[in-house]
């Protein structure tokens, strides 16, 4: 093997960050042991670090926290301005430091302290009004506006970051639900689209209502649904898919004196870790419109058929239900 001239060798410690590498005797590169990462991950470390410190030192989320920003600002400004001040006089004016020392020192920190405060109190009730628009636009910019759901663009940054995660000892795989109301069309043409509108929201509703808090619920347009149901399995995602179509075709809403009942096509496919999401997602599409193709108000798993006993079972609880009501 070729022998890897110093140079070379510089080079790789500069292009990685964390180089494991091994020389032989001959100086040539052995191997390469654990992953070598480039200069944008130290360039994401610092951004995390910048990010770390302009959330809890700069922007408050609260006016608590603003009030401490206020006073733990005044207070180190006020420190500052005491140890220039005492170098100061120790440096020019020694008789003056030796006699005034203390009442110099106490001065010249209420001075900076007190000076400061009214410029800092400014400075954090400006940036706690931006740390709340801020959020407001984020919120926006994330959810959807009519049903309070993720939209389809945070749904996909929700999914790719589960995909980043490692896979536990024990747990299940993910699965992707996609969601469609029955006819919605001829409700906005019958009832106007303000009907449709009450639709969406009371669907949305049934959805989130019947999925746990760690899935991730969106409405990804038009009368469509999304669910990335996490570490649920096989068994668990036919069983959540069959109670939200369940639910949905029990649920009613009231507009204008009119009753508006639903019925809604799920359409599924299993989400292992490391899959690609619209591989996965156009599964799913596909056994949606199986579904819908076969009589719509149903269930379709591409690959995973929904067993009759988890019908079943999700019938009969709804029957018992009923009866107890």
């Amino acid at each position: 093997m070729r022998p890897l001239p110093p140079s070379g060798r510089r080079l790789l410690n500069q292009v990685f960050t964390i180089p494991e590498i091994l020389y032989g005797e001959s100086g040539s590169a052995v191997t390469i042991i654990g992953h070598l990462r480039l200069h944008r991950g130290r360039k994401l470390q610092k951004l995390k670090l910048y990010q770390f410190m302009l959330d809890h030192l700069i922007l408050p989320q609260t006016r608590l926290g603003a009030a401490w920003r206020v006073l733990f600002w005044s207070v180190l400004i006020g420190c500052i301005a005491m140890l220039i001040r005492s170098a100061a006089y120790t440096h020019f004016y020694p008789e003056i430091a030796a006699e005034q020392g203390r009442s110099l020192v106490l001065l010249a920190f209420a001075l900076g302290a007190g000076i400061s405060l009214p410029l800092v109190t400014i400075f954090f009730s400006m940036a706690l009004r931006l740390t709340r628009a801020m959020s407001k636009l984020k919120d926006i910019a994330t959810h959807d506006c009519l049903t309070g759901l993720l939209n389809r663009n945070a749904f996909e940054d929700a999914v790719r970051a589960r995909q980043g995660e490692l896979m536990r000892d024990g747990e299940h795989e993910d699965a992707i639900l996609v969601i469609d109301i029955d006819h919605f069309k001829s409700i906005n043409d019958r009832n106007g689209h303000a009907a449709g509108d009450q639709v969406l929201r009371m669907a949305s509703v049934c959805i989130a209502g019947n999925a746990f808090e760690r899935d991730f619920v969106a409405r990804i347009g038009g009368e469509e649904f999304a669910v990335l149901l996490k570490n649920c399995g096989p068994n668990g995602a036919a069983m959540a898919a069959e109670r939200i179509r369940n639910a949905l075709s029990e649920s009613k809403t009231q507009f204008e004196g009119m009753d508006l009942q639903i019925t809604a096509s799920v359409g599924g496919a299993l989400f292992p870790r490391g899959a690609e999401y619209h591989t996965t997602y156009r599964s799913a599409d596909n056994a949606l419109y199986r579904a819908k193709r076969n009589g719509r108000n149903r269930c379709d798993f591409n690959g995973l058929p929904l067993s009759p006993t988890i019908g079943d079972t999700v019938s009969d609880n709804a029957s018992s239900r009923s009866t107890a009501r």
